[in-house]
């Protein structure tokens, strides 16, 4: 499912400011083309936020160039985020993604997400809003186990 997507590139060291920021589409393989204008070269985090995901950092800084294109695969192994906070999604091939159920956006998958998304589901809520945990474009019970889940595991953002 294509989606979009707000990355941040955050400096390296607290209280980790945001340096430049941009809004991309993901492709349906997951990728996605970001360019960053307004960052001078250096080390940053790189920071996701999706309308109803976990915020996920990357593991480390990496280096940027001013200019120059830069390559972070977030879905080759839990360690690419900050605190192993990603979940698997495939095992051939093996890949990782980002928890979604933060339908509310405050850094945690909790009660308040799973009433938000029940509700929706109880109205067979359609189309492209938060309470679709699956991107399938409707809200149902599918979204309440995995908001609920999610809650369940205790998941919540892991920044540095």
């Amino acid at each position: 499912v294509s989606d979009t997507i707000t990355v941040q590139l955050r400096n390296s060291s607290s209280p980790f400011a945001i340096a430049d920021q941009t809004k991309a589409v993901l492709a349906s393989d997951g990728t996605a083309q970001l360019i960053f204008g307004n960052a001078s070269s250096g080390n940053y985090y790189i920071s996701v936020y999706h309308r109803n995901s976990i915020e996920t950092w990357s593991a480390s800084p990496i280096t940027v160039t001013s200019g120059g294109s830069v390559s972070y695969n977030f879905s080759s192994a839990n360690t690419q985020a900050f605190g192993n906070n990603m979940k698997q999604i495939d095992a051939l091939p093996l890949r990782f993604g980002v928890y979604s159920g933060d339908q509310n956006q405050n850094g945690i998958v909790d009660l308040t997400d799973i009433v938000n998304v029940s509700n929706a589901a109880s109205l067979f809520t359609n189309g492209y809003v938060s309470t679709d945990m699956n991107g399938d474009n409707i809200s149902d019970l599918t979204d309440v186990v995995i908001t609920s889940n999610n809650a369940s595991a205790f998941i919540s953002k892991i920044t540095p």
